[in-house]
């Protein structure tokens, strides 16, 4: 009898985990509104999309994996978020020249933001 109840345990806990996978990749995709390959050669893209709040956020994808997701502006003190489309994407596309050049962490400067940034 308990191994039974430790079989239904243990399968439960597995679909729960498999339901929450498929769900969050769902709604990756479901976000994905910006998409573009940069380069042939690491075939990196960037996913810009809209938060709940109205900001934008992006995410890097390298071989079909999330390896950067960004919702802040990086360098910046505090928590300052995107507020356009094109600012997510814009500092999106220095750090995916920063990682073709194979600079990783690829940290930007207040400089490079502040370079690309569509606000006062």
């Amino acid at each position: 009898m308990v191994k039974f109840n430790n079989r239904k345990l243990i399968f439960s806990i597995l679909n729960i985990f498999l339901f929450s996978f498929i769900s969050c990749k769902e709604n990756i995709k479901e976000s994905c509104k910006d998409e573009i390959n940069i380069t042939q050669k690491a075939n990196y893209k960037i996913n810009t999309f809209k938060n709940k709040d109205s900001s934008w956020s992006y995410d890097i994808i390298k071989n079909n994996k999330i390896i950067i997701h960004q919702t802040i502006v990086p360098a910046l003190d505090g928590n300052v978020n995107f507020r356009t489309q094109e600012e997510a994407f814009s500092l999106a596309k220095l750090v995916v020249e920063k990682l073709n050049r194979n600079i990783f962490p690829p940290s930007l400067t207040i400089e490079e933001v502040k370079s690309v940034m569509t606000r006062n």
